[in-house]
């Protein structure tokens, strides 16, 4: 059994809390919030479960083993570090540091430590996202080209970071897990739009793969409507992954484009266009959450490496990096550093 402690009860946090509470081989030892409003409205859901609001309380309690961090993105870092230090497991959502000087510190300390670093990147537990990796892996789509990636909503409006470090981290994470090629340059344009706060809450984000394909992300906190898709672009076939659907999650398409030519005393280029069937398969209703916990819960049991392990976190935070660079530059190529 791994007794665990939450600290951060906020937006993402009671969800943690509920499936640590009821995943197996899980114990939810504490919940620690700074709020003690917001502890105690939670906290009345798990009347068993030990309150505070001094994370202290948790690091110096010698019957927590592993520690979840759920808190604003500038407290990642000093939390995880003295979690660490104090000789705890750690899993921190995204993003996992606000540098990836700070995210290199945690991923050496935890190796000399000894201990499971883990982040946040639900979605590479996403049985709809493994399904995408399953068919590109499996040559579903042929030679992959190009990949198409919205995410808008109207808010959520947050104080200390924009909507790059809000949303791109998702989808970020997805190219890298689903295609496995990292990163070799970015450009992105960036927007305030009508924020009175000065952050940047529209983003346009192309991508350059190390494996040459590109990608197209496009992320709002300006739009009307949710919309979290991508489209995976291939010379055979095509995917079409939409998170909101609560069904057809995924859906391919035999649609595409061939050129074939006629060599002769003039070349002649003949362009078929390709209208075939489309395909929904069949996807697991498992929710992504309680696969990550149960990742982070087994990791510790086995002493293995979880899948959306440290240097998965520090790769997304040096793109968010080079994001954040190009935009400061007028959207010039940024590449990614070793």
């Amino acid at each position: 059994m791994v007794n665990i402690a939450v600290i951060g009860c906020g937006y993402w946090g009671p969800n943690l809390i509920r499936n640590f509470y009821q995943i197996e081989n899980s114990h939810l030892k504490f919940i620690c919030d700074s709020n003690e409003a917001r502890l105690n409205s939670i906290g009345r859901m798990y009347p068993h479960v030990a309150k505070t609001t001094n994370y202290k309380d948790v690091l110096n309690s010698k019957e927590v083993d592993a520690v979840v961090i759920a808190t604003p993105i500038h407290t990642h870092h000093p939390l995880a570090k003295e979690a660490l230090e104090a000789g705890k497991h750690i899993l921190i959502e995204k993003p996992m540091t606000k540098s990836s000087m700070e995210a290199k510190e945690l991923i050496d300390l935890a190796e000399k430590k000894g201990k499971i670093l883990m982040v946040g990147h639900t979605f590479e537990y996403s049985p709809s996202v493994n399904k995408v990796k399953e068919l590109l892996t499996g040559g579903t789509v042929g030679k992959l080209a190009h990949i198409e990636a919205r995410r808008h909503n109207l808010g959520r409006l947050q104080s200390d970071y924009n909507v790059v470090w809000d949303l791109a981290p998702h989808d970020i994470s997805i190219l890298l897990y689903t295609t496995g090629s990292a990163v070799d340059k970015v450009r992105a344009i960036t927007h305030k739009g009508y924020l009175i706060n000065n952050t940047d809450s529209i983003a346009q984000i192309d991508v350059m793969l190390k494996n040459n394909v590109s990608a197209h992300l496009s992320m709002s906190w300006l739009y009307p409507k949710k919309m979290r898709d991508m489209t995976f672009i291939g010379d055979k076939k095509m995917i079409f992954y939409d998170d909101t659907d609560p069904v057809e999650k995924i859906r391919i398409y035999d649609k595409g484009v061939d050129n074939k030519f006629d060599v002769g005393e003039v070349a002649v280029s003949n362009t078929i266009y390709r209208e075939g069937d489309v395909y929904i398969p069949h996807i697991s209703s498992v929710e992504p959450l309680r696969l990550e916990c149960a990742d982070f819960v087994e990791s510790i049991s086995k002493n293995k490496k979880p899948m959306a392990h440290g240097n998965s976190g520090l790769q997304v935070v040096k793109v968010l990096e080079a994001i954040e660079k190009s935009a400061s530059t007028g959207g010039h190529w940024v590449s990614i550093e070793e």
